[in-house]
Parts: C-alpha cells; sequence; structure tokens
C-alpha cells in the first residue's frame, strides 16, 4: 500500500468519491467530516497528504492549517474549495498548503495532485 491520505470535508459525497478514487489508486484513505475529527486523526496517525475543505460551518480549514502543519510538519496539505478565492489561496499557501482543487474534481486531478504532493 502507498502513503496513507486523509480527507476532510463535510460533505459525504465529496469523502466518498475521493476515497474511492485514491483507494483504487492504492492508498490507504482516512476521511473526517469535520474539523475537529480531523484534529483527532491527524493527531492519532501521520498521513503524506490531507486533502482539507475550505469550510466546516463555522470552522474555517484555512486558520486551521498553521496547527495542522504543526502537528504534522511532513504531510502535504491541498486544500478543496467549492469557490475560486484568490485571496484565500494565498492565505492557504502562506500558512503551509502545498495546492488547491476547486470542486468539482475529476478523478486525474485528483490523482495528479496526490502524486505531486506525495513527491514535495
Amino acid at each position: 500500500m502507498k502513503e496513507k491520505i486523509l480527507i476532510a470535508d463535510d460533505e459525504e459525497s465529496i469523502r466518498s468519491t475521493f476515497s474511492e478514487f485514491l483507494h483504487e489508486a492504492g492508498y490507504q484513505v482516512e476521511a473526517a467530516d469535520s474539523l475537529s475529527n480531523c484534529i483527532k486523526k491527524m493527531q492519532a496517525e501521520p498521513f503524506g497528504v490531507l486533502f482539507l475543505d475550505v469550510g466546516f460551518g463555522s470552522d474555517n480549514g484555512i486558520d486551521a492549517i498553521e496547527g495542522i502543519k504543526v502537528l504534522q510538519p511532513d504531510c502535504a496539505v491541498v486544500i478543496i474549495t467549492g469557490n475560486l478565492n484568490s485571496k484565500a489561496i494565498f492565505k492557504a499557501r502562506q500558512y503551509g498548503a502545498l495546492d488547491y482543487l476547486v470542486k468539482p474534481i475529476r478523478r486525474q486531478s485528483l490523482l495528479y495532485i496526490t502524486q505531486k504532493a506525495l513527491a514535495n
């Protein structure tokens, strides 16, 4: 099996689709439906890549990046967003995010970004 990947998104469809695509490609995949569950999973085990949604209701994924990078400095953080906002993307990169994906996300894009993130 390849590196372990965490998908943190409050949308079940995103979690299940990403999980399916990545699992089929040979990756170990975990999912979190909230930012707090994401943090708990990251405190418990290492991940090679974190796909992190920007919005979790009142929680903001971008604001959590700095703390996540303290927990797991070697984990590549890729932001998932439904709204391409250049300010938010800039802020995410300042905090340590490697890249971003804009919904809807195609299988090829997901696998390409995953490989890129793990190569970094």
